[in-house]
């Protein structure tokens, strides 16, 4: 345990040492929950409430009521701030979860609601689907814009060690129908989860905006007794 112990602390200031942060602009899909920014947003894999945002296929593994509040306030900037809730439930085999995200301030905002389903396929797979509803609010004469729009993701767990998972945003390529050079992006985002000991996880993962070029992150959770500890690295 020891040795664990000192390499995960190790790997922690190397990757640290690397570290980050990139922006999104309005209506993307920013990837939420404190344990997914902790590890760069590596969090296709993970099986958490935030699945609502990251990847809805994730929500098949809860079992009970769930709910969640999350903020982040990037640079010390109002104007940057994240605030978002989920709630999930079980409905018989599935598991339905209503969540809801906001950006920017009082002059310029973008809010995203969504509705998803998820469903386990067998013991190691699931399937989630989720319709969005996206506003982007201007101030002065620049209006308001509404859109739909909707996201598919996949999980699969062959081994007990390891997790694959798959997300596409925006497979509906939606865009404003007033402007139609204004559109949500297609995100497309590949992961894999490898728990190298029951107290520490790896995640490496993809993801391609179809506005840029592919990005590559990876994450690493490291649990010994009484601490966790969180880190990832983006490479863009």
């Amino acid at each position: 345990m020891g040795k664990i112990y000192t390499w995960g602390k190790l790997l922690f200031f190397v990757v640290s040492c690397n570290h980050i942060i990139y922006c999104r602009a309005g209506s993307d899909n920013y990837p939420l929950g404190a344990r997914s920014a902790g590890m760069a947003h590596t969090s296709v894999t993970h099986t958490d409430i935030w699945s609502s945002a990251n990847n809805q296929a994730g929500l098949a593994w809860l079992k009970n009521f769930t709910a969640a509040m999350y903020y982040e306030n990037r640079l010390n900037v109002k104007g940057l701030s994240i605030q978002a809730g989920s709630l999930a439930m079980p409905v018989k085999s599935t598991i339905v979860s209503l969540n809801y995200r906001y950006f920017g301030y009082t002059r310029y905002n973008d809010t995203k609601i969504g509705l998803a389903v998820a469903k386990k396929l067998g013991e190691k797979f699931a399937l989630g689907v989720q319709m969005d509803y996206f506003r982007t609010h201007f101030s002065y004469d620049y209006g308001n814009f509404n859109m739909l729009s909707a996201e598919i993701g996949l999980l699969c767990k062959p081994v007990n060690a390891l997790t694959i998972g798959a997300h596409i945003f925006n497979i509906s390529k939606s865009r404003q129908k007033a402007n139609p050079t204004e559109y949500i992006p297609t995100i497309m985002r590949f992961g894999l989860e490898y728990a190298i000991h029951e107290k520490a996880i790896i995640n490496i993962e993809t993801e391609k905006d179809t506005r840029m070029k592919a990005i590559f992150k990876a994450g690493l959770e490291f649990i010994p007794v009484g601490s966790t500890y969180r880190t990832g690295l983006l490479a863009p």
